[in-house]
């Protein structure tokens, strides 16, 4: 095993025995690919644009997908700051090119946690967190947004 590799990477490896006489020859080198692991977590996270119920999110893809992206797992519940939490709804979205989507059906004057992490076949990566709470303001919802990296 050679530690230190990067997951879905190419690689060439040579051998070369050694001794207190020096260097013996060296193989002909093997060139062989890591398999894919999970990605990192996505770039950024931000409430990009609201309405009276729903937020607009946006992100960036993972820096490091570690393999072929197969989509985004993005799960949200309400967090008021009473001891109520409201029970975690999960969004699947399927096509990795996706970097926004509106998230429907939102309580006015609730804040809420957004969880966003990207996945390969390997499995999911690290979360990325943005909070975000709406005010009715004169008849229009106002998205005070807190992000948590």
């Amino acid at each position: 095993m050679v530690p230190g590799l990067e997951p879905y990477s190419e690689y060439g490896l040579i051998v070369m025995v050694f001794n207190r006489k020096g260097d013996g020859p060296q193989s002909g080198p093997i060139h062989f690919k890591t398999p894919e692991g999970v990605p990192e977590q996505p770039a950024f996270l931000q409430i990009a644009n609201f309405a009276k119920n729903s937020v607009t999110l946006m992100w960036g893809p993972p820096a490091k997908p570690n393999g072929i992206l197969t989509g985004y797992l993005l799960k949200y519940q309400l967090i008021n700051d009473t001891e109520e939490i409201g029970s975690l709804n999960t969004i699947n979205i399927t096509d990795p090119d996706t970097t926004k989507i509106v998230v429907s059906d939102l309580d006015t004057s609730s804040k809420y946690k957004f969880y966003l992490s990207a996945y390969t076949r390997s499995g999911y990566g690290k979360l990325i967190t943005e909070e975000g709470t709406t005010v009715m303001e004169g008849g229009k919802a106002t998205m005070f947004a807190n992000s948590n990296l």
